[in-house]
């Protein structure tokens, strides 16, 4: 038609071939929660037509510019947004149509139409929007993404987490485990975890295609979680950090005054104030030959509790050996090792003991 207008994005086919339809969907479903975000008044909804086998993502309030095509282009400037990129809806069409997904964008009262085609400029098959007037006029941006199945519907949705979006949450529900989360937005499975987690955008980065949040980074921000939530959560605290998960490796990394005491508490109620806390097998065999009792611990778990109470193993053996050994453990200037070494040498002297250890050698 004479009034429709030919956008065209040079991007091959096969650019960001790892992404799928999750992928696609997810960069749709990230501009309209960060257009959310910048308009208070702006409502995201986002439904399937079982009929249409259609998913739809509706944004009200709201209008794509052309200017949006341009990839860099972007208005996202809150740091509570997910995306910063400004490229993730242009590159969901492209997956999606490669995808054989038919998209259709109602944006206010235009209708965008995406296809790939042959360009003659570029003399390689491309990416080509089509803008046309619409005879329906919304207030806002629709997304419909069509040849979608209940199947992969089902799969999608599992991958949005809609309550409590923009806050850091610990997700104890058992089919969330190890499952993780960014403003709602599924971002990776990692087994090791005992529980799922919903981070807020501004808590953590991402790149564009939505990683780097693993290893380190995961296991400090699930750390810092908990430490913040470690003064009614103290019971599961403990028990996650006598399983050594890492959830919590780095727990004692982040300043929470309350943290040693709740760790300190729980433990003294499960294994009583007189039971030491060890972490090696040389101080087990030390509090075995002092007659006390013990139990292994994590190194995490005994530095948070001698932050409260003193963790001390008496030696044992002979008042000289004790001597001996206490020597070797303590930093005194030279005049009082020398002076520590002679009230030695004299005790040995007077109770005979270097007498017999030179009769018997």
């Amino acid at each position: 038609m004479s009034n429709t207008q030919r956008f065209v994005l040079p991007l091959s086919r096969n650019y960001v071939s790892h992404w799928g339809l999750w992928e696609a969907v997810r960069e749709i479903l990230q501009n309209a929660y960060d257009q959310e975000v910048q308009d208070s008044n702006c409502t995201v909804e986002f439904k399937y037509d079982e009929v249409e086998h259609s998913l739809s993502v509706s944004t009200s309030g709201s209008r794509l510019s052309k200017s949006s095509l341009v990839f860099g282009n972007t208005n996202k400037t809150d740091e509570r947004m997910i995306g910063k990129f400004g490229e993730g809806y242009k590159l969901a069409l492209l997956v999606l149509t490669r995808l054989e997904h038919t998209v259709k964008i109602i944006n206010q009262d235009e209708i965008w139409l995406v296809a790939f085609e042959h360009d003659h400029d570029f003399d390689s098959e491309v990416l080509s929007i089509y803008v046309s007037r619409s005879k329906l006029k919304l207030t806002g941006v629709l997304f419909k993404i069509y040849g979608v199945s209940s199947e992969q519907y089902a799969s999608i949705n599992e991958n949005i987490y809609r309550i409590g979006r923009l806050e850091d949450q610990i997700l104890d529900d058992e089919r969330y485990k190890g499952r993780i989360y960014v403003g709602g937005l599924f971002v990776s499975f990692n087994k090791e975890y005992k529980k799922g987690y919903n981070f807020s955008p501004k808590s953590v980065q991402l790149d564009r295609d939505r990683g780097t949040l693993d290893g380190f980074n995961l296991s400090y921000a699930t750390s810092k979680l908990w430490a913040a939530e470690s003064s009614y959560r103290s019971s599961e605290l403990v028990a996650l950090l006598m399983d050594e998960a890492n959830d919590v490796q780095y727990v004692d990394y982040h300043p929470v005054a309350d943290l040693p005491k709740a760790v300190y508490n729980h433990y003294v109620s499960i294994y009583g104030e007189d039971t030491i806390p060890v972490t090696n097998q040389k101080d087990v065999e030390k509090v075995i030959q002092s007659g006390r009792k013990w139990t292994l611990v994590p190194e995490i778990v005994w530095t948070l509790i001698n932050k409260i109470k003193n963790i001390f193993i008496l030696t044992t053996g002979s008042p000289i050996q004790r001597l001996k050994d206490f020597e070797k453990g303590i930093v005194l200037t030279e005049e009082k090792r020398l002076e520590l070494l002679d009230i030695i040498r004299c005790l040995e002297e007077t109770s005979g003991i270097k007498a017999e250890e030179n009769k018997s050698e």
